[in-house]
């Protein structure tokens, strides 16, 4: 029996497998020529109330003059628990091998902002809570 060499096996969707097929050029796996070119962004005022109001030692500079679209998405996640820690976690992680991720000085500190808004909202507290014991809370009242 001959060796047989591996198949390169690439992950494409029915659309495109029918474009080929049909002799359309394969997909592209680089997208960096396609992405959308985004105007540049300013940091809203918002944003610095925000890092501001934060602990000296907490305040994302770096984050702010190098991300300033991360900086003013963190602060409008702010107040909403479950989409900012989910961001703040995303932010943490890199999923994509071409990314480099963050210069070490944002790194921590966006590290140090995970910890601080994990510490104002631990995981497990749901903010169905404080409306459900206070609806306990009248409904008890109003037996009595």
């Amino acid at each position: 029996m001959k060796d047989m060499a591996p198949i390169e096996f690439q992950s494409v969707s029915r659309a495109e497998a029918r474009l080929v097929l049909a002799g359309a050029p394969a997909a592209q796996s680089d997208w960096t020529d396609r992405r959308i070119e985004r105007k540049e962004e300013s940091l809203r005022p918002s944003t610095t109330e925000w890092i501001d109001g934060l602990p000296a030692e907490l305040r994302p500079v770096n984050l702010a003059q190098k991300y300033v679209r991360i900086a003013n998405k963190i602060c409008h996640l702010w107040n909403e628990p479950m989409q900012c820690r989910g961001y703040l976690d995303d932010l943490m992680i890199v999923r994509r091998q071409a990314r480099m991720g963050f210069a070490p000085a944002v790194a921590m500190e966006i590290g140090a902002l995970n910890l601080h808004y994990n510490a104002l909202h631990p995981a497990g507290r749901s903010w169905v809570e404080p409306v459900t014991l206070a609806a306990r809370d009248n409904s008890a009242l109003k037996k009595r």
